[in-house]
């Protein structure tokens, strides 16, 4: 995937295109309040970029931001969709040389289990959902 970021002003042609990309990945992340909606808004105010493979017709998407974590510039990935058969490793190796431009030391990302077979990584933490009294089980 070529890791093309879509500047602020461009965001409401491109990001009704690939919405649908980036649904199964929000939906999936129960654990925080973001929504399509927010998100948009989030890239419209420049909060968040979002990236696609191609302007003219984006297959792939993700959406990113320059974070502070303990005093360490990071740019944290949360959310990517597409089409499928995207070299994802390859994505990251892009959005790293971007991102570093800008003094980040570190990418870091929400990816589903599935992603991670693809990816060089290194687990941060693994955020679990205990059953019981949460689902009226006990």
């Amino acid at each position: 995937m070529n890791v093309i970021p879509v500047s602020q002003f461009a965001v409401d042609a491109i990001f009704p295109r690939v919405a649908h990309f980036l649904a199964p990945a929000i939906a999936h992340n129960r654990c925080s309040h973001w929504t399509p909606e927010a998100l948009y808004q989030e890239c419209v105010a420049g909060r968040w970029i979002l990236f696609v493979d191609d302007h003219a017709e984006p297959r792939n998407a993700m959406l990113g931001r320059f974070d502070v974590w303990q005093g360490e510039r990071v740019f944290y990935v949360g959310f990517l969709g597409g089409e499928g058969g995207t070299d994802w490793q390859e994505a990251f190796n892009q959005l790293a040389a971007f991102a570093r431009r800008f003094g980040v030391t570190r990418i870091t990302a929400h990816a589903r289990d599935g992603l991670l077979r693809h990816l060089q990584h290194r687990k941060l933490s693994t955020l679990v959902e205990i059953e019981g009294t949460a689902h009226g089980q006990g």
